[in-house]
């Protein structure tokens, strides 16, 4: 697999050892609208793919190991694909982002959050909005995860585990 665009930088600052806690990741065409947070972050992007269907793009999010990760929706209307049962295909690559970054935090003109004020509330953050998002099976009475979320409540557990000293 291949690294992100903009990957083999932040790539070579944690082979230098340098210890970045955020990660700014731009989904869209990126290169035509040069959005990107004003501070020193690093950043990633991707163009946009069925990332939902095994024709879309594939990426090593290795690089993004224990970091919290922005992701800024940059998508025009007609970039958007519904995935299985409505959801939006973006909520795939992000699970696959979630496998080994910290959290991803989720900015989209397409997602309603509760506070509208607030860009990181905690429905922003995507386990919490996957969370949210649990339907109920009435007949075996259980909680289902959405499914692009391939995970339970595996990373809430493993965000709860004590540091190692």
């Amino acid at each position: 697999m291949k690294l992100p665009a903009y990957g083999k930088a932040l790539w070579q600052r944690r082979l230098l050892n340098e210890r970045p806690r955020v990660a700014q990741l731009v989904i869209g065409n990126f290169w035509r609208k040069k959005i990107w947070l004003k501070a020193d972050i690093p950043r990633l992007a991707v163009k946009t793919s069925p990332w939902h269907t095994d024709r879309g793009e594939r990426y090593d999010w290795r690089v993004v190991a224990g970091m919290d990760v922005i992701a800024i929706d940059v998508r025009d209307a007609d970039e958007r694909e519904a995935g299985v049962d409505g959801w939006d295909a973006w909520l795939w690559l992000l699970a696959e982002v979630q496998r080994y970054a910290a959290a991803v935090w989720m900015v989209s003109p397409t997602i309603a959050l509760p506070n509208p004020q607030e860009p990181f509330s905690p429905e922003a953050d995507l386990e919490v909005y996957a969370f949210l998002n649990q339907v109920i099976d009435r007949e075996s009475k259980t909680r289902r995860w959405p499914p692009w979320w391939p995970y339970g409540d595996d990373i809430f557990r493993r965000r709860s585990r004590p540091a190692a000293a």
